[in-house]
């Protein structure tokens, strides 16, 4: 009897031995398996990671002399504002981004690798999803089987566009240095022979008739070369760079009452918002009120019917993101936007060339000038001035003057808010 109960003993035992082996064995079982969650979790937090500090990079798979397969990393979404579900739905959505001025370019790069050649970086623009036009640095890198055949080439894309921006600046910045250093030479020798005709005509109409026909040539004659006369100054102005002489003000009311005056007796319609808490600034007025006049002529000869002018004067801060080329800081940001014409897309990169202009040469208003003093005359106050346009609908100027470090009473009144053309 004690026997068989001690065997039962021992089969209970067993049993229970074996029953805490099965649960340590399903205890681990799901431990492993919840080790495994963890890291594939683990996995995706770390791809995803990678894939937000990794440059956008794409892979192209090559059979038989053709792409066959493109992969993009995440990266493309910073740049394209495309994610990568976007580009395979549509394997064509890469080359319809890239600028139609720059197809040629990019489609020789690759006809180049495809036919086994090594190639150097290329710079071209893309479309981001929004519309707007960024540049990159596109670097491919073939890879080859052994005897030779190009299995894929990889890519990386950087955005390059602030470089771009910066390097524009400096062009225009050597362009106005170079073509300011000839034409002072000139403006200052030929204002002397301006002075000299002056007066030569002033004596002449001295000793004649106001009635006779010479002294109405002698008019025209005085008025013509009084208008050489002030695009010379302006030439010598636009030479010199010309210094400001600045004070700290709120250029809210003085931008305010310039356009006003510009557009008197014009059938265009200001509208003005000033913000209430703008910041102070150090300007030179007489140099500020020539660019606003510079503004406002082309705004109103862009609205020959009439029209709004929209003027808004506004705080901005920058800051290490901002794309423009200005130092961090605060800004006065003085808008101007007209809704006439345009400008065409081949000439925004031109207007602040000196000399160029679309209008007719040697008339009243064709003397290429008026911009590219404005655009030396913000330059020297340390600040910027940018443009956008589009055709039928309207051209906006963007001035930016940094803040003053100096302090001044009083607020200027906020104004109401500006419409859109």
């Amino acid at each position: 009897m004690k026997k068989e109960n001690k065997t039962k003993y021992q089969l209970l035992k067993e049993l229970f031995d074996l029953s805490q082996r099965v649960a340590e064995f399903e205890r681990l079982e799901v431990e492993h398996k919840l080790a495994d969650e963890i890291l594939s979790e683990s996995e995706i937090r770390y791809r995803r990671m990678v894939d937000a500090v990794t440059p956008y990079t794409y892979s192209v798979e090559v059979q038989e002399g053709r792409a066959v397969n493109t992969r993009h990393s995440a990266g493309c979404m910073a740049v394209t504002g495309y994610d990568q579900q976007n580009y395979e739905n549509d394997p064509n959505l890469w080359y319809s981004m890239i600028h139609p001025e720059d197809r040629t370019l990019v489609e020789n790069a690759v006809g180049r690798i495809m036919a086994g050649d090594d190639v150097l970086p290329i710079e071209h623009r893309l479309l981001r999803h929004d519309g707007v036009v960024v540049w990159v640095r596109n670097t491919m890198v073939p890879y080859r089987s052994e005897n030779g055949q190009l299995l894929r080439y990889d890519g990386l894309i950087e955005n390059i566009t602030e470089r771009k921006k910066m390097e524009e600046e400096l062009l225009k910045a050597k362009k106005l240095e170079s073509v300011g250093t000839l034409a002072g030479g000139i403006a200052h020798d030929f204002n002397n022979l301006l002075q000299a005709i002056l007066g030569s005509i002033s004596l002449a109409k001295m000793h004649s008739d106001p009635g006779d026909k010479i002294h109405k040539f002698l008019d025209t004659a005085e008025k013509v070369s009084m208008r050489a006369s002030d695009i010379t100054k302006q030439l010598i102005t636009f030479a010199q760079g010309g210094a400001p002489v600045k004070r700290t003000m709120y250029i809210g009311e003085f931008i305010k009452n310039t356009v006003l005056f510009f557009l008197g007796g014009s059938n265009v319609y200001a509208k003005l918002y000033i913000d209430a808490d703008l910041t102070p600034v150090d300007v030179d007025e007489g140099q500020i009120r020539q660019v606003i006049h510079s503004m406002v002529s082309n705004a109103t000869e862009a609205m020959p019917d009439g029209g709004t002018l929209t003027i808004t004067v506004e705080n901005v801060d920058m800051d290490v993101t901002n794309e423009l080329p200005l130092k961090e800081g605060k800004y006065a940001k003085v808008t101007l936007s007209d809704c006439g014409t345009g400008i065409p897309g081949e000439n925004i990169s031109r207007i602040f060339d000196p000399f160029f202009t679309t209008k007719e040469m040697g008339s009243q208003k064709g003397t290429g000038l008026g911009l590219a003093i404005s655009y030396s005359i913000i330059k020297n106050h340390n600040g910027l001035i940018t443009v956008e346009s589009e055709i039928g609908v309207g051209t906006t100027f963007h001035i930016y003057l940094p803040a003053s470090k100096k302090d001044i009473a009083g607020k200027e009144p906020a104004k109401d808010e500006p419409p859109v053309c």
